[in-house]
């Protein structure tokens, strides 16, 4: 069966089309933005974004498509799409310098890594709570693994792919750094060596729904950070059935020379390949920061049959997501969300004398930054209530609100709220907030009760008023 799967990935791989890498950043495609909360006392935030789930929540949350950040001691949930408003669902016993967070292909596993020299977490999705947000550390349920990792990615629902010190490369020759998989079924499970002979520090780990696997080089030799090679799921499966671990530099294809640091890696849909990072250390330090790359579907499929890697000069191969003009940020994120159809980017927009733009690779992470996660969609992105926003930046995704009026700033667009004094339940005294201002112009301070936006309040915002009665958030 797994064979069968690694060649359906591979012909599909073959056969994807470019319509989402030629709109990405395009006048063709749209952005949004949000910012997540302010990192207080560590060092960085981390980000994964929920897939399309059989009904998972988080609270009274449905979880599909929403972010989930990482940073200081807490574990936060978006309130609603497009918001930059979060909810904290869980925390932890000390201050992270979260590595990464994960979420599994079916949103029931949560993979945390809290940093260096600190425990990998795998958290069930179940565990986490919008009204009490447990101690992660040591809540019911949570596998704690006091193992080295820099990375992380899951391969289907159970088996988490890492990098970092913790294989050894066979034949009594240590790794500098290497691959490997843990089975977050097996209680306590030691992992298995993946791939070996890395020349340097790993980067990051992008997976396929296939099988099929992309990692880099995040610290190598000069010139050679930012390596990218590609794995076939056929290769994957082998190694993992087998026990015997790939070679980096010998069974992997060359997809990318030198892309930023492949600190973070990915798939979109298409099979588009999205890299993230900084290339401080590698061949013309400092000059790769500030953005994210894409590399489009057919090269990763000319790779895997044996062509030529990507060529960084040619638009219709390569591009460029630059949210922050100045392009100063040492280190980007890139995740892609399934269920909205988004390429999101996390940046750092620090700036230093009254805006002005930093010397390159100098926005440093730590606290007092307010980290930005800028969303970008093709053309065709899902967009259910058909205002023109595309689900996964829209803050009321069932009611049209093309506007995305949000006058208090809780996270639910004016056309969805009913909620009018913010105890997260639509009630009597809610209905005596709008009853107040029946057939008024709303007063200042109160134009949340005009749910449509038209300037009135009247039957019209009664008909979105209605149907919330008696109900608590989140509201679409």
């Amino acid at each position: 069966m797994r064979l069968l799967i690694a060649i359906v990935g591979l012909a599909l791989a073959a056969t994807a089309h470019a319509d989402d890498f030629d709109d990405y950043g395009t006048a063709q495609g749209s952005t949004q933005e949000v910012s997540f909360p302010t990192i207080q006392s560590g060092f960085v935030a981390v980000v994964d974004q929920f897939p399309p789930t059989a009904g998972e929540q988080i609270g009274n949350f449905p979880v599909d498509g929403l972010s989930l950040v990482a940073m200081d001691q807490t574990l936060y949930l978006q309130k609603n799409h497009g918001a930059s408003a979060f909810i904290p669902v869980g925390t932890t016993q000390g201050v992270m310098d979260p590595a990464f967070v994960r979420i599994s292909p079916d949103g029931t596993k949560i993979a945390l890594g809290l940093g260096f020299a600190q425990d990998l977490l795998v958290i069930p999705t179940s565990a986490l709570d919008t009204t009490n947000p447990p101690v992660l550390d040591t809540a019911p349920g949570v596998q704690a693994y006091p193992i080295n990792y820099q990375e992380g990615e899951w391969l289907g629902n159970d088996l988490l792919v890492l990098t970092g010190g913790l294989w050894s490369c066979g034949q009594g020759i240590p790794c500098i750094s290497g691959i490997g998989a843990i089975d977050t079924s097996v209680p306590n499970d030691p992992g298995g060596a993946l791939i070996q002979n890395i020349p340097g520090a790993s980067g990051a780990i992008g997976i396929d729904p296939f099988g099929n696997l992309v990692t880099g080089l995040g610290f190598a030799p000069p010139g050679q950070t930012g390596e990218i090679r590609y794995f076939s799921s056929a290769q994957v499966f082998n190694a993992l059935g087998t026990g015997t671990p790939l070679d980096y530099g010998v069974d992997g294809a060359l997809l990318a020379s030198n892309v930023l640091s492949a600190s973070s890696l990915g798939f979109d849909a298409e099979g588009n390949v999205h890299i993230g990072g900084g290339d401080a250390f590698g061949g013309g330090a400092g000059t790769e920061t500030g953005y994210a790359a894409v590399i489009e579907a057919s090269v990763v499929a000319r790779v895997a049959g044996g062509g030529a890697p990507v060529d960084e000069g040619n638009g219709s191969e390569y591009k460029e997501l630059a949210p922050d003009s100045c392009e100063d940020d040492p280190a980007t994120g890139a995740i892609y969300n399934s269920w909205g159809a988004s390429l999101g980017v996390l940046w750092n927009p620090t700036t230093v004398d009254g805006g002005s733009c930093t010397a390159a690779g100098q926005d440093f992470w730590g606290p007092g930054v307010t980290p930005r996660f800028t969303m970008y969609f093709p053309a065709g992105a899902p967009d259910q209530d058909g205002d023109g926003i595309p689900d996964s930046a829209d803050n009321a995704f069932f009611t049209p609100n093309p506007g995305q009026e949000d006058f208090d700033g809780d996270g639910t667009g004016n056309v969805a709220d009913a909620d009018l004094n913010n105890d997260g339940f639509v009630d009597l005294a809610d209905f005596f907030d709008f009853a107040s201002s029946y057939l008024e112009a709303p007063s200042p301070g109160n134009e949340d009760r005009d749910m449509n936006g038209d300037g009135f309040v009247d039957l019209g915002d009664y008909f979105l008023f209605r149907p919330r009665w008696l109900t608590a958030e989140p509201w679409f």
